[in-house]
């Protein structure tokens, strides 16, 4: 779980994810989207798409 923290908001500070933008759009009309975090798992979304080893809770990508 940590590792994929890290992953994540490493990423979307220094070097986003090629296919952040994509899973944006996927997570901009999901039904479990909150303000900031995932209603699923609790990830805010915005690491959350720009981590490369995680995945949605949904199987959505």
């Amino acid at each position: 779980m940590i590792k994929e923290i890290i992953n994540g908001w490493f990423r979307m500070l220094f070097n986003p994810y090629e296919k952040s933008k994509e899973r944006k759009a996927i997570c901009g009309k999901c039904e479990s989207r909150g303000v900031v975090s995932c209603k699923e798992c609790g990830c805010v979304i915005v690491a959350k798409i720009n981590c490369s080893i995680c995945e949605c809770p949904l199987g959505k990508w």
